[in-house]
């Protein structure tokens, strides 16, 4: 019997850390996706305007993390002439 109760209870701390480790990698990617969809946003908006940001890998990962900040460093080092 008290096997029984310690079985349970080990399952239920192990669900509860499950829980909360699901519950912060879903409001992680929800913060990911924002960043994505706000950051392609302004990069289509800056492409209508005239400044063009190259679509690469490595633009695209770096806007889709970072965001409006990340957005904001490439265009920093397009203006210092960095290759992107």
């Amino acid at each position: 019997m008290i096997l029984l109760f310690l079985a349970f209870l080990f399952f239920l701390l192990a669900f509860g850390m499950f829980w909360l480790f699901m519950k912060k990698m879903l409001s992680l990617l929800k913060t990911v996706i924002i960043n994505s969809v706000v950051g392609l946003a302004l990069v289509f908006i800056l492409g209508l305007i005239g400044i063009h940001v190259p679509l690469n890998i490595l633009t695209l990962a770096v806007i889709a993390l970072f965001g409006l900040a990340g957005l904001g460093l490439l265009l920093v080092l397009m203006f210092f002439g960095v290759p992107l």
